[in-house]
């Protein structure tokens, strides 16, 4: 006797269709461009829907870590659309930041992260390899205030666009450095 198989694939399709669709409605009845915004950039074509960075999503995320990302998500868009110097970050490595944000692929951290050697337990809040879209955050994310994880989120952006990290890069910054930029560059 087989089972009948499991509805999370489509329900999960359910989902991420709902979520869409405010976009696609609000990018069909929208009025067609002025001839001089022609010159528009893919950085400001991208939807402003809040729950959009939701896609992104490859795993069931603690509440706390969810509702975090989904604060700070909204918020580094917002800073890599109208702060030029939180831009600037990501176009030195020839990257759009927005693309960066929207192609970034979160997960949970694996317990290899979370155990006590691992870099959760090290003070890390998420975990991502140089040109990697994929974002592992720590449960502690989920305790951070807005500012604190829109800079993490930034901050692990800025590796997909390619910035290495000191010591796995030993001429590059330490975290605390690329943080401070981030801070500053960003107003947060």
């Amino acid at each position: 006797m087989s089972q009948a198989p499991s509805p999370r694939p489509s329900r999960l399709a359910v989902v991420l269709l709902a979520l869409c669709l405010p976009a696609v409605a609000a990018a069909q009845s929208a009025p067609a461009p002025a001839a001089a915004s022609a010159k528009a950039t893919p950085l400001f074509d991208a939807p402003d829907h809040p729950r959009m960075h939701v896609a992104g999503v490859r795993d069931a995320l603690h509440p706390s870590v969810l509702r975090a990302l989904t604060q700070a998500y909204a918020l580094a868009v917002r800073k890599v659309r109208t702060v030029p110097s939180c831009r600037a970050l990501f176009e030195r490595l020839g990257a759009d930041p927005v693309q960066m944000l929207m192609n970034s692929r979160y997960k949970a951290a694996s317990p290899e992260h979370e155990n006590p050697n691992g870099p959760c337990q090290r003070g890390a809040a998420a975990v991502t390899a140089v040109g990697s879209p994929e974002v592992r955050l720590c449960v502690n994310f989920g305790a951070l205030p807005t500012a604190g994880a829109t800079l993490i989120l930034l901050h692990e952006a800025l590796h997909y666009a390619g910035l290495g990290e000191w010591p796995s890069d030993p001429g590059a910054m330490t975290r605390n450095q690329i943080n401070l930029m981030i801070r500053d560059s960003c107003g947060l």
